[in-house]
């Protein structure tokens, strides 16, 4: 299975929108495509968040690809990751 490698945009990172999530690093996610690993991100991140300063409600940025760079960086286990990395896979619970 791909593993994709997503990281907050740096312009972004300061956006109240990340207020709706509960991690602002980089994540790899192990999903049939880069579409289920930003859904896997957004789902195991979301958080309930006090509305922005313009009265909005935040967005959790995950699937945001303006805000959450994604590249695909290899087969599953072939991998090898930093050591300290999160890794999510498609069909893990919340």
């Amino acid at each position: 299975m791909p593993l994709y490698r997503l990281e907050p945009a740096i312009e972004y990172i300061g956006d109240e929108d990340w207020t709706a999530s509960t991690h602002k690093a980089i994540v790899y996610v192990k999903a049939t495509s880069e579409k289920k690993a930003r859904e896997t991100a957004h789902r195991k991140f979301w958080i309930g968040a006090s509305r922005k300063t313009n009265g909005e409600v935040p967005i959790n940025p995950w699937k945001n690809p303006e805000m959450v760079l994604c590249r695909e960086v290899g087969q599953g286990d072939e991998v090898s990751l930093p050591q300290g990395s999160v890794l999510l896979k498609k069909d893990q619970p919340n």
